[in-house]
């Protein structure tokens, strides 16, 4: 476990909000035992969210 984990945590601390959407992601599927959909389709929201085109300023 601990091997397939060590690469998405070196993916996670480049990315712009990689380590809260992480930790939610833990805690909602490892402490809270939720179902892994929802938790799954909130973080990958909140992540498409972060990460959404911005509108390019006109001169």
């Amino acid at each position: 476990m601990l091997t397939a984990a060590l690469p998405v945590l070196r993916v996670v601390g480049g990315l712009r909000g990689g380590w809260p959407l992480a930790l939610a992601t833990f805690a909602g599927i490892g402490l809270l035992r939720l179902d892994l959909l929802p938790v799954l389709a909130v973080v990958v929201g909140a992540g498409l969210l972060l990460h959404r085109p911005r509108p390019q300023e006109q001169p």
